[in-house]
């Protein structure tokens, strides 16, 4: 068979489908990685958001493509979040920036499908889920980033 005839039907390792996520997904962490090197300085820059929340889309989609639902969740939760600091017309948080730059930094770390149920993972997950839950009610009161201590205090990851 030629090097372009699909493998024939069955099941597949997950950690074999992480590997061909990874290989598939560079482009769009490569993005990610210059979308967050500009917002670390322009926390406005409202291109640096659209492409982190469309390479996070992106994410999301080929890993529901390739079946890998453990580990959608960190591409969308990202999404959800950054879709909600741009629909506010807001700039990233420095709490915002830096749960996004954890979580993929652990993203792009992941050897095993396995590791995603890790409690560092799930925090990392809810922290985003809760802040995302957060700046919507934060920025509908007219606030544009989060800036109390109590606000800080209440993402840590730990």
């Amino acid at each position: 068979p030629s090097a372009t005839t699909p493998k024939p039907a069955g099941k597949v390792a997950p950690d074999e489908k992480l590997s061909v996520f990874k290989e598939q997904s560079e482009f769009y962490f490569n993005i990610i990685e210059d979308s967050l090197e500009k917002l670390k300085s322009q926390p406005e820059d409202r291109i640096a958001l659209e492409d982190l929340e469309l390479s996070s889309h992106s994410l999301y989609e080929l890993s529901q493509k390739l079946n890998l639902d453990e580990i959608s969740s960190f591409p969308g939760a990202v999404e959800a979040l950054v879709r909600n600091i741009i629909s506010k017309n807001a700039a990233i948080s420095k709490d915002e920036y830096k749960l996004i730059s954890e979580a993929y930094d652990f993203f792009l770390k992941l050897n095993r499908v396995e590791e995603v149920d890790s409690v560092n993972a799930r925090r990392l997950i809810e922290a985003i889920e809760r802040l995302t839950g957060h700046a919507s009610k934060t920025r509908s009161a007219g606030h544009n980033s989060m800036s109390s201590e109590a606000d800080l205090e209440s993402f840590q990851i730990v």
